[in-house]
């Protein structure tokens, strides 16, 4: 059933069934390796998110960097006597460019940290569910409960 549903859950379980017969520690380990394989997927395909909003002010930088050469440019070809329509194109430029990276930055970082948490609070309610649905197996192949089976406490005495 795991196999033909699909999706985050489905190959969490199917893992940890694989390993059954290996006992309850193969079990609980395939768990944690395939929620944390499942966790490093669904990140990669937001990643890039992060990327974009952190590149994008220094591309904005970068733009604000150049602007300001062209404009102190101006300022020395003229020997300082550049008025503020020469100085205007290179302050522009630089004005533009810081706007252009934090207009792209701004909304590709909020972004990611709503998919981020999204990730999270999936991954946390799959890490439940799998939690529940292997509580049965693990309660019978503990060490505990074998413990007990191994040796049957006295039925209770009747004090009538």
């Amino acid at each position: 059933m795991c196999q033909q549903k699909g999706g985050v859950l489905a190959v969490v379980l199917a893992n940890g069934i694989d390993e059954i017969d290996a006992g309850w520690s193969a079990v609980e380990k395939s768990l944690e390796d395939s929620l944390s394989e499942q966790s490093a997927k669904l990140f990669r395909r937001i990643e890039y998110l992060s990327v974009i909003g952190n590149i994008a002010p220094m591309v904005g930088l970068l733009g604000t960097v150049t602007g300001m050469i062209f404009a102190f440019q101006q300022v020395a070809s003229t020997q300082g006597s550049a008025g503020a329509a020469d100085l205007a194109e290179g302050i522009y430029q630089a004005l533009v460019t810081t706007v252009g990276g934090l207009l792209v930055a701004i909304p590709a970082l909020g972004c990611f940290a709503v998919f981020r948490n999204r990730v999270d609070e999936l991954m946390a309610e799959v890490t439940s569910a799998a939690q529940q649905t292997f509580a049965p197996l693990r309660r019978r192949r503990s060490p505990a409960s074998t413990s007990r089976q191994a040796s049957p406490s006295p039925p209770p005495v009747d004090k009538k």
